[in-house]
């Protein structure tokens, strides 16, 4: 059960309203059951992590993962963990919302351990709730304990394209406050009508020049999938985008749950180096 979110005053008589806390046994206690596979590296401190839940927009909240200790006197830098689905679509396929699955709980405590603060977050509109996520950041980071000039997006999979759309907006109020992307294992390719087929279209918005991303592609993923990956990188490659590709021959779609290997770990660790070189700069 999830447990609205308890304001308290950070002194007596002024100052901004923080979250309380709660052990991050909390989230573990609400994981999806069958999903709860956690991500395969760890870190000192995970278990000290700390959690409040915190309504971005009416009937919507975010979970946020904060390190132990946390006292809400320095601001942290923040990973938002996209999500590209509908509620309503995850818990017919998961039967959960993405933000309870192991993955979600385990990269939160995972980048709150490594001392920043990770925002998962449940969604009914995806397009719209990164875009209401991150100008809720921006507009309450202090009582958040946040730095809102210091965030990344971590995507992976499916949801790719929603946090593309975020990285690439160059007009939003967030965007000089972008510092990084990671895209693990992505699907960058949307599907459109077109009579009887339904065809892959390319996303076609231009990266950032200013923007960092770390990209891991696997071998083992669906061929049009990795069709569609080959295509974007080709097309970026050598255009002066700060664009970082890792290729994962061996890889699986999911590995940083699914596969508990030497590779797999060393991509996270190098993952949580390069969000740390760009966040804490």
């Amino acid at each position: 059960m999830v447990v609205a979110v308890v304001l308290v005053a950070s002194s007596c008589m002024s100052g901004p309203t923080h979250p309380a806390l709660s052990p991050v046994s909390s989230r573990w206690s609400e994981a999806a059951e069958g999903m709860d596979a956690p991500v395969v590296y760890r870190l000192p401190g995970m278990d000290t992590v700390k959690t409040a839940y915190v309504e971005y927009v009416s009937g919507r909240s975010m979970d946020v993962y904060y390190p132990g200790g946390f006292d809400f006197s320095t601001p942290a830098s923040v990973v938002v963990f996209v999500m590209g689905y509908s509620t309503d679509f995850t818990m017919n396929w998961f039967g959960a919302k993405l933000k309870d699955l192991g993955q979600y709980i385990s990269w939160g405590q995972l980048v709150a351990a490594s001392g920043l603060i990770g925002v998962a977050y449940e969604t009914d509109y995806p397009d719209d709730d990164i875009d209401a996520v991150l100008r809720y950041i921006v507009g309450h980071g202090p009582a958040l304990g946040m730095d809102q000039k210091k965030i990344a997006l971590f995507t992976c999979s499916g949801n790719t394209l929603t946090a593309l759309e975020a990285l690439t907006d160059r007009h939003a109020p967030y965007t000089d406050s972008l510092q990084a992307g990671v895209i693990y294992y992505p699907v960058i390719s949307y599907f459109m009508n077109t009579g009887d087929q339904v065809m892959p279209a390319p996303f076609k918005r231009q990266l950032r020049t200013d923007l960092p991303i770390f990209l891991v592609t696997v071998g083992n993923d669906r061929p049009e999938w990795k069709e569609a990956v080959e295509n974007f990188t080709a097309k970026v490659d050598g255009e002066g985008y700060p664009l970082q590709i890792s290729y994962y021959e061996n890889g699986v779609h999911g590995f940083d749950t699914d596969q508990d290997s030497e590779e797999s770990r060393a991509l996270i660790s190098h993952t949580i180096s390069f969000l740390k070189e760009h966040l804490l700069q």
